[in-house]
């Protein structure tokens, strides 16, 4: 059995996929964010490669992806998702739960993000949220107080591992997702609510149509913008994270992988807490996908320090937020990890391959 992981070239996004071949068959595929900010073609051009990948294996049958993970509903991590819909067959999305407020904010971020109500990432919200059970998993959110019950402190597997399925992969590999909250009511829902009663209404009753026909309005975009503005930075942000894993040692520590998102590291509770509940894994995860783009409030040293890892850092050359921030590049390089930058740049790719 062989596993190839890659990490796109599609700017400032996310774009990570993991293909197991057996025999030179590709038997399983695993998808983790697709979107991308900076130009569109450098995601459609990464979505074709790994369709013709999978062609090359298997001519016979449309691509399958056999797990679909979305970190987060923002659109620079999910807007590609409904293209590779299309073109492949998906079985399975595992998803963060989200509840009404969640929802509320994260497609009020998104309109104004990209100036318009009915974007790519906004129906795709919708339609997850509209899929019923048995093709959509929700991971249940976390409390940070209640966290304890859930750790790896001995070893054992989370309530929410995921066995992938079929050609005894299941006893090889398996992922374990996490999403984690402080619980915390936001001040912008409740501006919300008390401003925008009709649209939290709709949103209440799922009329979608309603919120974009009130959008379709760039004077309310606009309005919205300044009314979100001030609620920024007492939003609850959150991001799921998965590591990938063999379930026996391989011997090959970079071959455990954590995909963080844009996981609020800022929040030393919330970072400290991800690490307590992986446990005996963290010092064993060879691969890390730097989370937030490598935003420096991100990317605190105690992410980093003490672990000599592989840390895979996605961003767009010439993005807007300056991503990556100095003070994450400098964190990384005390721990004597090695830092692997990927931009647009197909050159940029990064692929890891793995035998057992």
């Amino acid at each position: 059995m062989e596993l190839k992981r890659t990490f796109h070239a599609v700017g400032q996004g996310a774009f990570y996929t993991e293909r197991f071949h057996d025999g030179g068959k590709n038997v399983f595929n695993v998808v983790y964010d697709c979107g991308s900010e900076t130009a569109k073609k450098y995601l459609n051009d990464a979505i074709e490669r790994f369709c013709e990948d999978y062609e090359e294996a298997d001519k016979t049958s449309k691509p399958k992806i056999d797990l679909m993970f979305v970190s987060h509903f923002h659109d620079d991590h999910v807007n590609g998702m409904s293209l590779l819909m299309n073109k492949c067959e998906v079985e399975k999305l595992v998803i963060p739960y989200m509840s009404l407020k969640d929802i509320i904010e994260v497609y009020i971020y998104n309109i104004i993000a990209s100036n318009n109500a009915d974007n790519a990432a906004n129906r795709f919200l919708v339609y997850c949220f509209g899929e019923s059970e048995d093709r959509v998993m929700k991971i249940p959110i976390v409390e940070i107080e209640n966290n304890e019950d859930h750790r790896f402190s001995s070893g054992g597997s989370s309530a929410n591992t995921i066995i992938p399925k079929g050609l005894n992969l299941g006893k090889i590999w398996e992922y374990i997702p996490i999403s984690i909250t402080d619980n915390r009511i936001s001040s912008f829902i409740l501006g919300f609510q008390a401003n925008y009663k009709d649209l939290y209404d709709a949103f209440k009753k799922d009329d979608y149509s309603y919120v974009n026909a009130f959008f379709s309005s760039t004077k309310e975009i606009e309005r919205m913008k300044v009314f979100y503005k001030g609620y920024f930075n007492n939003l609850n942000e959150s991001s799921m994270a998965v590591l990938s894993k063999p379930v026996a040692d391989l011997g090959q520590r970079n071959a455990l992988c954590l995909y963080t998102g844009d996981y609020p590291m800022r929040s030393n509770q919330l970072g400290k807490k991800l690490i307590d509940f992986y446990g005996i894994y963290w010092n064993e995860t060879g691969t890390i996908q730097v989370p937030h783009h490598g935003a420096s409030n991100d990317n605190p040293l105690y992410l980093y320090d003490g672990v000599e890892r592989e840390c895979v850092m996605c961003y767009g050359k010439g993005n807007r937020y300056r991503h990556p921030g100095k003070t994450t590049i400098d964190n990384i390089k005390h721990s004597g990890s090695i830092l692997k930058e990927v931009t647009q740049e197909f050159q940029t790719e990064y692929k890891q391959l793995f035998a057992f």
